[in-house]
């Protein structure tokens, strides 16, 4: 049944229970704590797995993964991937709703960055159980990646 005009409270209350516009089954939302996510869920996963389906959206996010935490200007970002200012932003809406991406306004400028946690977050739903009814030492993910030795470095 839709809200009545008159219920001033349907929307505080619609925000309290996690449900936005977008969605009106299970919440997709989650919160961030210090770049660090909680374990995804397979809905969130999906979402995240879907948002990444594609070249343009594929290549925008390795983009930012390569560049860091310090992100890339819109322009940068369509520049370098070959994309119309009207594309990019088509293509940037779906990893920002997936959780993938951060956009921070510098003065006139859009700077997207991509979160780690929800990367690592992602990489760690899709490793949890490899190979867990396995007794193959190669069955196992490679964790000896440029990622990995710099993770050990910094620790």
């Amino acid at each position: 049944m839709p809200p009545m005009t008159g219920d001033p409270d349907f929307l505080r209350r619609r925000r309290a229970t996690g449900i936005d516009d977008r969605s009106t089954s299970t919440p997709l939302r989650y919160k961030y704590s210090c770049n660090i996510m909680p374990t995804m869920k397979a809905a969130q996963v999906v979402e995240a797995l879907g948002a990444l389906a594609h070249d343009y959206r594929l290549a925008i996010y390795r983009a930012l993964i390569e560049r860091g935490p310090d992100g890339l200007p819109a322009g940068a970002i369509g520049e370098r991937i070959g994309l119309s200012p009207s594309l990019l932003m088509f293509h940037l809406r779906p990893l920002q709703r997936a959780r993938l991406i951060r956009q921070v306004r510098a003065g006139r400028h859009l700077i997207y960055s991509a979160d780690f946690g929800a990367m690592n977050s992602l990489v760690d739903f899709l490793t949890d159980n490899c190979c867990a009814s396995s007794s193959s030492a190669d069955c196992k993910p490679n964790r000896s990646s440029k990622a990995a030795t710099r993770r050990k470095i910094a620790a």
